[in-house]
């Protein structure tokens, strides 16, 4: 699950992808799971405070209605059995290219979830429609991965990415026994936030990446894991957003 969010933006959200248009790029916050349904106790007599405070939780918001407030203009929640993936929240909807299965139990506890599955490889969720970040635009990238095979083969969570003449182009976040990676490609010439650790094998873990015009950041678990600084611009149009592959549907 991955969600985008910033001046264009796009999210996978458990099983969906989610994308956003919003005019600011800020690392989105937690979801909200409950809140206190309870009145505190009344004071006791003479006037003194109350012993407690009696709370009840509940869950109050699907995670997919938290990324329609926060602006979120599509939405893809790959539960598809067809081909085509629907966009929940626009017109843009993308296609599955290979084979890809579907996995029951999804990132979000307590809420029916599927997600999908892919090799790294072959398989991928091809988004023409999905946002440019032209320049030096914000963009956040919120994605729910778990991975079944960590090895030396860089393989793709997101990718935006083309080759031109002047090298290689666009962004994109990949994982491998290097570890985890937010990258942004400029006439060849890579800027990039690298977490040594990576991810677990077989769990699953939040990824946040983003832009602000000046700096990326990347976050998992909710913890800043690595930043850097780069103004370099992305070319107009680097290629359609991938989900589960590099460009063109490769690791």
């Amino acid at each position: 699950m991955v969600r985008l969010q910033g001046l264009t933006a796009i999210a996978f959200i458990s099983s969906a992808f989610a994308l956003s248009s919003n005019a600011g790029a800020a690392t989105l916050g937690p979801a909200h799971l409950g809140a206190s349904l309870g009145a505190p106790e009344a004071p006791l007599v003479g006037g003194a405070p109350p012993s407690g405070v009696k709370y009840e939780w509940q869950r109050c918001l699907r995670y997919s209605a938290l990324v329609a407030a926060d602006g979120a203009s599509d939405e893809w929640p790959m539960d598809d059995g067809a081909r085509t993936a629907a966009d929940a929240l626009g017109a843009a909807p993308g296609s599955y290219a290979g084979s890809r299965t579907s996995v029951a139990g999804g990132a979000l506890f307590g809420q029916q979830d599927p997600a999908a599955s892919f090799d790294g490889a072959t398989s991928v969720l091809h988004v023409p429609g999905a946002p440019d970040y032209e320049g030096t635009r914000p963009y956040t990238l919120e994605l729910w991965a778990r991975p079944r095979t960590i090895d030396a083969t860089y393989r793709f969570l997101l990718a935006r990415e083309r080759t031109t003449t002047a090298g290689r182009q666009g962004t994109g976040i990949w994982l491998s026994s290097a570890g985890l990676g937010f990258e942004r490609w400029t006439g060849g010439v890579a800027s990039t936030v690298h977490y040594t650790a990576g991810l677990p094998v077989g769990a699953w873990s939040h990824v946040t990446a983003t832009y602000d015009g000046q700096t990326m950041r990347l976050y998992v678990n909710g913890a800043q894991v690595g930043s850097r600084e780069t103004r370099a611009p992305l070319v107009a149009e680097p290629g359609p957003t991938e989900i589960g592959a590099g460009a063109g549907g490769h690791a």
